[in-house]
């Protein structure tokens, strides 16, 4: 049990079959990554401004959990992790976001005896 809902919606982790509920998140951080380019001239003025890379969109889950559900959320992660493996993220606005899981080590690490946190890293694809 990680108990309660964010502003009423309930957040989870979906891969197939599997489906992890994110009760205890703390804190929920979208970012967006800068894909773009300046150029200026030697005098400093911006001549033109290039996009990069398509922009991506992060989420940053602060979780504090149960060490049964890191347990779950452990599992979740080793059917996921790889290149090509996406997952369906439900955030606190109840949006569906499909998500590839960045942390390439299991980031939700055990603070004592029967409790566990850690922050986790997802990327819209």
């Amino acid at each position: 049990m990680c108990g309660g809902r964010q502003g009423g919606v309930e957040m989870y982790l979906k891969y197939s079959t599997t489906t992890v509920t994110l009760d205890r998140v703390a804190k929920q951080s979208d970012q967006y990554s800068d894909n773009t380019e300046e150029h200026k001239t030697v005098t400093g003025n911006t001549v033109a401004v290039y996009e990069t890379a398509p922009i991506k969109k992060q989420f940053q889950l602060q979780i504090s959990c149960y060490k049964s559900k890191r347990d779950e959320l452990y599992s979740l992660w080793l059917l996921v992790n790889g290149p090509e493996n996406t997952l369906i993220f439900r955030d606190k606005d109840n949006v569906d976001h499909n998500c590839k899981w960045l942390d390439e080590a299991f980031p939700i690490m055990r603070v004592s005896f029967n409790w566990a946190k850690g922050q986790i890293t997802l990327e819209e694809v």
